[in-house]
């Protein structure tokens, strides 16, 4: 683990990060933030060729007495697939969890105009309660445009086919190699526009007195920063690649059926009583735009509900179908394989590349 309390004294404890740790502070007391147990301090060395990252250690016991009990390695630069880090003790359960929660958090601020004609409110009285709000509409409409799109026949013949298929196609190492190449040129990108960084660096706006963003990038290294949120992102690709299939479902359901461009009319993702209690809570009427949802809505639900059940079948049992069409992947083949093998790709990339997910632990990295 990464972070843990210093004693100070009667002073109390600082919660401090294990590469802070001086050499000479070794034999000082450090504390578990979760379970309260005395940690080691191990410093950072060489292994196998790779550099691992100072880290603090449990003592020994059972991986179920804390949650952030890790074995040694788990820091480790080296390509340890996400297999290897549970084979040794680390909880599969907590990172999908955490994990899904984030992404949950992230796609939930993209949800479309549910609640347009609130954000529109100026009255100095809904202003303060504005932001809960938003965030309950925003979470609670993500939830249910999930389980609406996700019916049989709503937008496919066979939701579930189409998760299996996609989850197929992740599975594959080219899949996984070539959105590496796209986190490749997303560095040089963010290299040439550093205030696109704005959304990796919320945490450290707080830590800093909430300076401006413009001020931030100005004082910090900001190719550090792009360098190690890229780095962050090649880890996430590869466990999601070697996630369990649940929590690979589970993904692609929250960007394929939580898709921002699958709007879903109020009068479906609201009942009346529902739409009636928000409107006496705000005092104010809310409209619903159906035609105009319906007419954005429309080209995309036609684009998934083209996705041939029987080609999806055969790329679920099919890897050498799969792997020949993934070849023709940066061709301008029309196939409808093809298609979807691109479509998925996309909806992962743009799922994951501006996310913030420095607030998961370090070793899926």
């Amino acid at each position: 683990m990464q972070k843990a309390y210093l004693v100070v004294g009667k002073l109390g404890r600082q919660l401090i990060d294990a590469e802070e740790v001086n050499h000479s502070d070794f034999s000082k007391i450090f504390q578990c933030p979760e379970c309260n147990a005395t940690l080691h301090w191990r410093s950072s060395f060489i292994r196998d060729g790779h550099s691992v990252r100072a880290s603090f250690i449990h003592p020994k016991g059972s991986i179920d007495d804390c949650s952030l009990r890790v074995d040694f390695g788990i820091n480790s630069d080296s390509n340890n697939t996400s297999s290897e880090i549970y084979s040794k003790g680390q909880k599969r359960g907590k990172l999908e969890i955490s994990f899904l929660n984030l992404l949950h958090y992230y796609q939930s601020r993209n949800i479309p105009s549910y609640e347009v004609e609130i954000t529109k409110i100026t009255s100095i009285e809904i202003q303060d309660k504005l932001p809960a709000i938003q965030i309950f509409l925003k979470e609670e409409s993500l939830r249910r445009q999930i389980n609406i799109n996700s019916k049989i026949k709503m937008l496919h013949s066979d939701p579930f086919l189409l998760i299996q298929a996609a989850a197929k196609v992740l599975e594959l190492q080219q899949a996984c190699i070539y959105i590496e190449n796209k986190i490749f040129e997303f560095e040089k990108w963010l290299n040439n526009h550093p205030q696109s960084m704005s959304y990796v660096v919320l945490k450290e706006q707080e830590n800093t007195k909430n300076i401006s963003i413009k001020e931030l990038i100005e004082n910090s290294s900001v190719e550090d920063l792009i360098k190690y949120h890229c780095r962050r992102l090649i880890g996430i690709i590869r466990y999601i690649q070697t996630s369990s299939d649940e929590m690979r479902r589970d993904f692609l359901a929250e960007i394929i059926w939580g898709d921002p461009l699958l709007p879903i009319p109020m009068k479906n993702l609201w009942d009346n009583m529902e739409i009636k209690i928000l409107e006496n809570w705000l005092g104010v009427q809310i409209k619903d735009n159906s035609q105009e949802i319906k007419e954005k809505r429309l080209p995309h639900a036609v684009k998934i509900s083209k996705f041939d059940a029987n080609m999806l079948k055969q790329l679920c049992t099919d890897f050498g179908f799969m792997s020949d069409s993934f070849a023709e992947i940066n061709t301008d083949s029309k196939s409808p394989n093809i298609r979807f093998i691109k479509f998925i790709l996309s909806k992962t990339w743009q799922s994951i590349r501006f996310c913030d997910w420095s607030t998961l632990p370090d070793f899926y990295i």
